[in-house]
């Protein structure tokens, strides 16, 4: 009767011992494995958040020149600005340029996070799951290099501006 007991008991600790290690295993795959559709997704979204940072770049670009100051001396003062001595090192006119472009930046800056967001919502990807993949991106160079080749396949297929100016004239060629 001991030995049955001993035996059931045994039989139920290797049973619960399996059941925790399929469990685990399952969070596990299902933290790490994506499906095709899940890393097109992704990409998708990786081009659009690439195109709005395009448009915000050029904004910047645009603000850098109106307030009078050369993108190159921005970036200079851009990282003077996260050192101690930023005030002594950057003459006060330029600190006031630089502020200057960065207050009109706030908005449009923050906008950006934004507009990511509705990117990423308009492709049919959960945030969440979008995260996990950004972050599985980062330790996994195979699931890396995929997401990077679907994003420039997206890029080759998007006409340029410049393309899509030169359909516009084709189309509007009398015939």
């Amino acid at each position: 009767m001991k030995y049955n007991l001993l035996r059931i008991s045994g039989f139920l600790m290797m049973l619960l011992s399996l059941s925790v290690f399929a469990v685990t295993n399952v969070f596990a795959q299902d933290g790490e494995s994506f499906t095709d559709e899940e890393v097109e997704l992704y990409a998708q979204s990786v081009y659009e958040i690439d195109q709005l940072k395009k448009g915000i770049n050029d904004t910047l670009l645009v603000i850098i020149q109106e307030e009078g100051m050369e993108p190159k001396r921005y970036n200079e003062v851009n990282r003077a600005s996260k050192k101690d001595d930023f005030e002594t090192a950057v003459p006060e006119e330029e600190r006031m340029q630089f502020q200057k472009i960065e207050d009109r930046m706030t908005d449009i800056k923050a906008s950006l996070n934004s507009n990511a967001t509705e990117a990423i919502k308009a492709t049919g990807l959960e945030l969440g799951r979008y995260n996990d993949i950004k972050k599985a991106a980062r330790k996994d160079p195979e699931l890396k290099a995929k997401i990077n080749t679907k994003v420039e396949e997206l890029a080759q297929a998007t006409p340029t501006e410049e393309e899509e100016g030169a359909m516009e004239d084709v189309a509007d060629t009398p015939k």
